[in-house]
This record gives structure tokens, sequence and C-alpha cells, in this order.
């Protein structure tokens, strides 16, 4: 995937009916997970790139992110993850996971069932 591009989500899975969640633009380089609620969420996102040297990808709340939302790592063949706290303020609001390294990461897996990337969003009450 291209520097900038989001990471392409192809499945929303293990939501609840009448979920307030929805994937946008499956399978592109413009996936989001649209989040129509606000309040408070726990966000766990991550991935695993096979791609050396430094890598960064960043969390973006309504196209928006920041240093504590950011990934960075130089080891490949791992799957790594970090969760943070966020406050949607704005309804609806997308979350998206950016590669922010400034070139082209493959984050295709070690094998074809291999996770390469996600993300897990709780709403906190």
């Amino acid at each position: 995937m291209g520097a900038g591009e989001n990471v392409p989500f192809g499945t929303l899975s293990n939501t609840p009916p009448a979920t307030a969640l929805t994937l946008l633009n499956a399978n592109t380089n413009t996936a989001a997970m649209r989040v129509a609620d606000t309040g408070y969420y726990q966000v766990s996102f991550g991935f695993l790139s096979v791609t050396a040297g430094d890598v960064l990808f960043q969390l973006q709340v309504g196209g928006v992110g920041s240093a504590q939302q950011t990934i960075e790592t130089n080891t490949v063949n791992t799957l790594i993850g970090e969760t943070v706290i966020i406050q949607i303020t704005s309804n609806p609001t997308d979350l998206t996971l950016v590669n922010q390294t400034g070139i082209a990461v493959n984050v295709g897996g070690v094998s074809a069932s291999s996770i390469t990337a996600y993300m897990t969003i709780y709403k906190l009450r």
C-alpha cells in the first residue's frame, strides 16, 4: 500500500445488531470504519509488515492523527499493535489506519491466512 493510503480493511465482524459501526469502501485504499455515535471509545489497532526498515501507521479520527496514535516498528513479520482511548464528538466520524511511512509498505502476511491489520472498537459507557 502506498504512502498516505489507508489500510484496505475488507471485513467488519463480530458486531451486535443495530450497531453504530459500518465499513466504508471495503478492500480499497480509502477504507474506513464509520462510527455513528458520539462518546468515548477504546480502539485497538495494529498491523504486520513484511517491509524492511522503519514502518509507521497512524490511527486517524476524522482525518486527524497524533503521535500518541502512531505505531512504529522496524521488525518484519511481527504483528504489532496499540490501544488508545478516543473521544468522538461528531456523528458520524470515520476511523482510518494510515501508512505514514513515506514509502509503499507491504502488509501482506506470512501466509494467505495471516492477519495483516486489525482494528477493534469498543464503546465505553
